[in-house]
């Protein structure tokens, strides 16, 4: 952890390593659940999707830590509304055009330019059309903290509880290492992807063919992972880090 000023762009990298747990976890879960291979509500593997609301929670700490001066002023507010833009949208934007070439391929119908837009403008959370699968928390998530700032509207109670809770519980190990933060830096490549990685390919339907039921649960996650990691942080080298640059040299 810096000990640089936390105003601005600085990270902390113990919330990296909360992203990549609860990405790991949504990834771990659907890997699963997408084709109903494994008693998920049972083993108890299901509580693992709450990493999505994690995510919010860990995105409204992160905004209040970078935003704590306000946008008060229609300079700081587009300056706040470019960043988010250009940390969000293009990788949603590839996805989006990487699922609509995908449901041409299977001859699935499309909804047609009213559904189109409610995806390019994040609305789609208020329409229920969505296209790209798991993409709904990042419509939520857009609609909320473009007018106003996510931080301003959740309590900052909640999220230094976590920060502080995984400190405690030793953090350093099990939390925050190495493999976290690096499954932190790729997250929103990894969680946005994995959907399309498991369905277009069929990971969990081949695992099956290879191995018996009471294997599935641990072989497929770790499968799915193998793939989606490597794909993710292409993504994230490709799309995420140049749109972000982009963005903070738009809005110095």
């Amino acid at each position: 952890m810096t000990d640089a000023p936390i105003h601005g762009t600085a990270r902390l990298e113990a919330v990296d390593s909360l992203r990549g747990i609860a990405a790991t976890g949504v990834v771990i879960v659907h890997s699963l659940a997408m084709f109903d291979l494994g008693p998920t509500g049972v083993t108890g593997i299901g509580y693992l999707v709450l990493g999505v609301p994690l995510f919010f929670v860990i995105s409204a700490f992160s905004m209040s830590l970078a935003y704590d001066g306000g946008i008060a002023t229609a300079a700081a507010w587009k300056r706040y509304a470019l960043r988010r833009f250009f940390r969000i949208a293009p990788l949603f934007y590839v996805m989006l055009a990487v699922w609509l070439v995908y449901y041409h391929h299977l001859g699935s119908p499309f909804g047609g330019i009213g559904m189109l837009a409610t995806n390019l403008t994040f609305i789609f959370g208020f329409t229920q059309d969505g296209i790209v699968p798991a993409g709904w928390s990042i419509g939520v998530e857009q609609t909320y903290s473009l007018p106003v700032p996510l931080s301003l509207v959740t309590g900052w109670s909640l999220a230094f509880f976590l920060i502080v809770l995984s400190q405690s519980l030793g953090a350093t190990v099990l939390l925050d290492n190495r493999v976290t933060r690096f499954l932190g830096k790729i997250s929103y490549s990894l969680y946005l992807s994995h959907p399309f990685v498991i369905y277009a390919t069929g990971i969990p339907l081949l695992v099956k063919g290879w191995l018996g039921a009471p294997t599935l649960a641990l072989a497929v996650p770790l499968v799915t992972l193998a793939l989606a990691v490597p794909v993710a942080l292409a993504l994230y080298h490709l799309i995420e880090r140049p749109f972000m640059s982009l963005g903070r040299r738009l809005t110095p």
